[in-house]
């Protein structure tokens, strides 16, 4: 399976994310209110995006509050910026239809993906929780540990 990013067809304004030896995710993103809902497997969280006053850098703040993530585009390119995700620092680039995530300069992974047409705020918060999964141990991985 290939790593991608897609519009579900099915629901509108329901993005899915699949990703080799993860459990999917499926994000609805809220324009009037700026939130991402985020369900997978494991795991049903809201998060809501702000932007500060005079500022590029969009913020992203879990349902409780708490800040886990930051990202900022870059003035010249506005599909490329920097993303802070749990202290995290991460690049990310989009060129044609796929992404790429970058940590000290080296790519750590890639996903197809068309983000034309999304707004700022939607576009950080998925690109927000995107790198916050790529921090996540693979499915795998924890069933390895069960299994000893």
């Amino acid at each position: 399976m290939a790593n991608r990013i897609y519009t579900d067809p099915t629901q509108p304004g329901r993005i899915s994310v699949e990703q080799e030896g993860r459990s999917a995710l499926s994000i609805r993103y809220n324009e009037h209110t700026h939130s991402l809902r985020l369900h997978s497997e494991n795991e049903q969280r809201v998060f809501i995006i702000e932007r500060q006053p005079f500022s590029a850098r969009l913020q992203l703040f879990s349902e409780y509050g708490i800040r886990t993530g930051t990202c900022r585009f870059d003035s010249h390119h506005p599909l490329r910026g920097s993303l802070e995700v749990e202290g995290v620092r991460m690049r990310f680039r989009t060129e044609g239809n796929e992404l790429a995530l970058e940590v000290d300069g080296k790519a750590i992974d890639r996903f197809t993906w068309s983000a034309a047409g999304r707004s700022p705020e939607e576009l950080a918060g998925i690109l927000m929780l995107v790198g916050r999964e790529e921090l996540r141990p693979p499915v795998f991985a924890s069933w390895r540990r069960h299994l000893g």
